[in-house]
């Protein structure tokens, strides 16, 4: 549901875009999509010389995602790794990994521990708890912490936090943080606008489903008070042993 994306970045532009190649599968071309980076005003967008997104999988660039309506919608996963952008952030002097990190010694010993869940999970000690970090219950070598970006909202806000499926108060995060995830959201305001007229659409043709018009009447509320992409859910842990972690689908909950 995308027809571009464009990231923010100094006296760049950058465009998110498909092209088919000649290849087909099960009777449909594959698409191969690409952000390519040009000086503004200066080379065109068919000059692929500095690719900032690959696919995740680039034999399948275009991979089938969950049944809509009876069809598998499109999905196409763009990955950009930055590792300064990541350490800007991380290193953020008023966040909670500036400093020299101590850990807890039950995270370190790798002993699992009485809770099974998210909530019944203790916080966690020492310079981790200004940040709301506790352990996890689901992976015990992990502390998470569950914060919102949008500066409006103020230093507390009740959310929505799917790891614990329940609304809970979350504080706002780190300044470098909520500052790239602010950029983010208004430097992309366009392609929200598309997702928001294609639920507008969807929504004026179920108006006899009463549990389709309120779940689109969420989305809508949430992208109209600016808190699409809002909630962040933080995990430290240290590199001690090999973990394999779960994995899962994100349901609407990660678009809010």
């Amino acid at each position: 549901i995308t027809g571009g994306l464009v990231v923010m970045r100094r006296c760049t532009r950058q465009i998110f875009r498909a092209t088919p190649t000649p290849q087909r599968v099960h009777g449909k071309s594959r698409r191969h999509c690409a952000a390519v980076e040009a000086p503004l005003g200066s080379q065109p967008v068919g000059n692929d010389r500095n690719l900032l997104f690959r696919h995740f999988d680039p034999e399948w660039p275009v991979q089938a995602g969950i049944y809509f309506d009876g069809r598998r919608a499109p999905l196409v996963i763009g990955l950009s790794e930055s590792e300064q952008l990541a350490a800007y952030i991380r290193s953020d002097p008023l966040g909670p990994f500036a400093q020299e990190l101590v850990w807890p010694d039950v995270i370190l010993s790798g002993e699992r521990q009485a809770y099974e869940n998210e909530t019944d999970a203790p916080p966690a000690p020492g310079q981790w708890a200004p940040w709301g970090f506790q352990f996890s219950g689901k992976e015990q070598y992990l502390l998470k912490a569950d914060w919102h970006t949008v500066r409006a909202w103020g230093n507390t806000r009740d959310m929505f936090t799917p790891r614990k499926g329940a609304t809970i108060p979350c504080q706002i995060a780190p300044p470098r943080l909520l500052a790239f995830m602010e950029a983010f959201r208004a430097t992309n305001q366009a392609c929200w606008q598309k997702i928001v007229d294609g639920i507008q659409t969807v929504k004026a043709e179920c108006t006899n489903n009463w549990n389709e018009q309120r779940l689109l009447s969420i989305l809508l509320d949430a992208f109209k008070q600016g808190g699409h992409f809002a909630a962040v859910e933080a995990q430290a842990g240290p590199c001690v042993g090999n973990h394999n972690m779960s994995w899962h689908r994100d349901g609407v909950c990660g678009l809010l």
